[in-house]
């Protein structure tokens, strides 16, 4: 069995809440310089659904642009936090 690991896509949900200041972040932060699209995942998906890759097993392909680590970060709040509120300390 294999897998496709995605990056960051640009697809229509992924714009409802993501803005385009943080499409170009993301971007700025993938070596290829762009984020992916829907025919980048499925290239791959084709490719593993084809003869040619009758000898590949096992494997996680992916297709990310080059990133090791997401182009986006956001804050993720305490347990505290998230119990009491921002402003309990």
């Amino acid at each position: 069995m294999n897998s496709i690991v995605v990056g960051q896509i640009d697809t229509p949900g992924a714009s409802s809440v993501i803005t385009d200041e943080l499409k170009k972040t993301a971007a700025a932060n993938i070596p290829m310089r762009r984020m992916g699209q829907s025919s980048d995942i499925a290239a791959c998906a084709l490719y593993l659904a084809s003869p040619a890759s009758s000898w590949v097993t096992g494997r996680s392909i992916a297709v990310n642009g080059g990133a090791d680590g997401p182009p986006l970060s956001f804050p993720i709040p305490s347990l505290r936090e998230q119990v009491f509120g921002a402003g309990e300390r």
